[in-house]
């Protein structure tokens, strides 16, 4: 699995444990802007479509 794999794992996971604010994420990722981390990780589980 290379980082970007795993950034995306990560995101995921902190969607799916429920930290649903995407300024909050995208602090993390150390983005500038939370439009910067909706670009890129903006896909939904199947689980989070429920």
């Amino acid at each position: 699995m290379n980082f970007h794999a795993l950034r995306h794992t990560h995101v995921t996971l902190l969607l799916q444990a429920g930290i649903n604010t995407m300024k909050a994420v995208s602090r993390r990722l150390g983005h500038s802007t939370v439009n910067m981390t909706l670009d890129t990780y903006s896909h939904v589980t199947p689980q989070m479509e429920e």
